[in-house]
This record gives C-alpha cells, structure tokens and sequence, in this order.
C-alpha cells in the first residue's frame, strides 16, 4: 500500500517531478491550457477530474496512472475503517499492511472483506450474501477469514466477537432463503468460518435429511470444525455420510474444482465429466504437507477419490500428489487413514 501522502500530490507536483508544465501537459494531451490550469494546485484534482479529461492526462503524465489506482485503494480502505469504527469494529491496520505486503492478497479483496464485514454489521442481508458469494475460491476465502479470526496476532478486526454474533443472527436468517444461490453460499461461510474461528458448529445438521439448501452449510460446517479441531472421529463419520447420501456426494464433486477455480461455478452443483485439476494439484500439494490428520482422512477418503474420477491425473501431477502422500503417511496419520492408503497410492501408482 502507497502512503497517504503519495495520494494527496496535486498535478502540480506529479507533473513537476517529471519537468512538465501547464503548457507541456495540456498540449500533449490535446486539452485547453485553462482546463489543466483548474486542476493543477487543486488538492482534490482526483475528485474533480472525469472521463476524457482523465485519460488524455494519465496518457502523457508519468505517475498519474499509479498515483489513481493508489488513490482509489486508499479512499475505499478508509472509508470502509470508518465506517466499521462507527459499527463498533476497529481494524487493525498493521494486518492489513502485512495481508497485502507479506501474504501477498489483493489490497481490492482485502478491502471486500471489510466491506463484507460492514453489511454484516448493518444486518444487511441481501448485499451481504451477494458480497460473499463472491469469496467462493482458495485465495478469496483466505482473505475472507481473518475478518473472524479471533487470533490478535493475524486478526483483521480487534474483537472479533460482535461480528460472530452479528454473523450468527444472519446465518440463521439466510438458512431460511433456500431459493437464493447467493443465501446458500453465506449461510455455508458464516458456518464454516465460525467454526474454524470457535471450534463451535453454528448449527446440528442431520445428513439424513440434508436437502438443497442445507447440504453446503453442512458441508462446510464439517469442514471447518476438522480444520479447527482435528476431531478424527468427526472426518470418519463425514466419510461415512459421502458415501451413503448422494447429494453430499454430487457437493464435494462441485466443491473442489469450483472453489480452485478449475470449474466454473454453477448452481446446480454440476461440473464437467472431464477436467483438468491443475489448481486443485497445486492446493492439495500444499494441504497434504499442512492439514492436520482429520483433515488428511477427508483428502484421502473423500476428495482425492472423486476428484481422481474427474481427472485421472490430478492436474499431471498424480506422481508428484503419491509421493507426497506417502512421505506424509511416514510421517504422521490416524490408523483409518494408513489402512485406506496403500489402495489409493496403488490407485496413483497406475497413472
């Protein structure tokens, strides 16, 4: 992120670094002198300046372009502060630095975030579920995340505690809007970054009974909770639940290739009979060497497998995923896990 500063030059001072005046700037751009001469020490250029203006300018003054993007970043991050401040939400801006500088997140779906998390705050239903619907996939969901975080050394919000209660109220609003994709879709990521931020389920589903509406709620309650907590038993009986209900079982085939982005989303839960999963080859390369042993039961007996039936290959690195696979099960599993792996490393061994 660029420096308050940095946003504020007027034309003046960006046109100046660079040797040009008035004249030099408006002949070049082929715009009067005196309409450049308005904008030139104005500090609120950037609000004033609109369409044709604005393009001729940024294509003959060196740094306009950047100083722009900055400026537009930098507003709609402190406005979104702001308003959360007047919600009761303080955001830690060193975390916000450190997302966008070290862990490399777009400062846009930082900023997304925040504004997913003002929505929420508001009770605003409607554009909250349309907001996150839109952090459906690996990265965006990461950003996604530290807005419930409750840990003070990554968290995005100070205390994070009003918006799990604000995110509990809505959820159980949204689980009652079964016709809404977009409702569906929050109601599963209210679920599943609740339970990741308490180690608590928002809400007891059955599986028996699970219908469209609450089969990705469920899904991701589940998911949540083994990334948090490592219940092994609980990745046992999910596998169980895979095999024995169909729609669980269309879901987790939707889930991967859609969330890695090597499928479009759709909202009947379909995907193409055949794909190549090469973002899914490079999430699961990584999530084998750091999930935890619950987490690795669900690879092995439920993803991998029906993901292997949508691409044999595993995005052409299935020998790469076996090694990987049988370095981590010298290393550490649950005993469910090395009795089902011999089949499925035997299953990669013929790719």
């Amino acid at each position: 992120m660029s420096s308050k500063a940095s946003s504020s030059k007027t034309l003046a001072e960006i046109a100046g670094d660079v040797g040009m005046t008035i004249a030099d700037v408006a002949v070049l751009a082929g715009l009067d002198e005196s309409t450049v001469s308005r904008l030139w020490t104005e500090p609120k250029w950037l609000d004033r300046i609109r369409g044709r203006t604005l393009q001729a300018i940024i294509g003959v003054v060196p740094g306009v372009a950047e100083l722009l993007v900055d400026y537009a970043l930098t507003r709609r991050r402190r406005e979104l502060i702001d308003s959360l401040a007047q919600e009761g939400l303080q955001v830690r801006e060193d975390t916000f630095r450190y997302l966008v500088a070290m862990e490399h997140l777009p400062e846009q779906w930082v900023s997304s975030v925040l504004e997913a998390a003002l929505y929420i705050m508001r009770g605003d239903d409607r554009n909250a579920a349309a907001c996150l619907a839109r952090f459906w996939g690996r990265e965006q969901d990461q950003a996604l995340g530290f807005i419930w975080n409750t840990d003070a050394n990554i968290s995005l919000i100070v205390d994070a505690n009003p918006l799990l209660g604000k995110s509990s109220e809505m959820s159980e609003r949204l689980a009652e809007r079964g016709n809404s994709f977009h409702a569906i879709i929050a109601h599963a990521t209210f679920v599943h970054h609740s339970a990741k931020a308490t180690g608590v389920l928002m809400r007891d589903f059955e599986s028996k009974t699970l219908d469209r509406r609450s089969v990705m709620p469920y899904r991701s309650g589940v998911m949540g909770w083994i990334i948090q907590t490592g219940d092994t038993d609980e990745a046992l009986r999910y596998s169980k639940d895979v095999e024995q209900n169909t729609l669980l079982s269309i879901l987790e085939s939707w889930a991967f290739p859609t969330y890695t982005r090597d499928a479009p989303v759709t909202t009947d839960f379909s995907v193409p009979r055949s794909l190549l999963l090469r973002n899914f080859a490079d999430s699961l390369v990584q999530e084998i060497g750091n999930s935890n042993d619950a987490y690795l039961h669900y690879l092995v007996s439920v993803a991998i497998p029906l993901m292997l039936q949508r691409d044999p290959t595993l995005g052409l690195r299935a020998g790469e995923i076996r090694n990987e696979l049988r370095g981590r099960m010298e290393v550490g599993s649950t005993v469910a896990t090395k009795k089902m792996a011999p089949a499925l490393l035997s299953q990669l061994e013929t790719v």
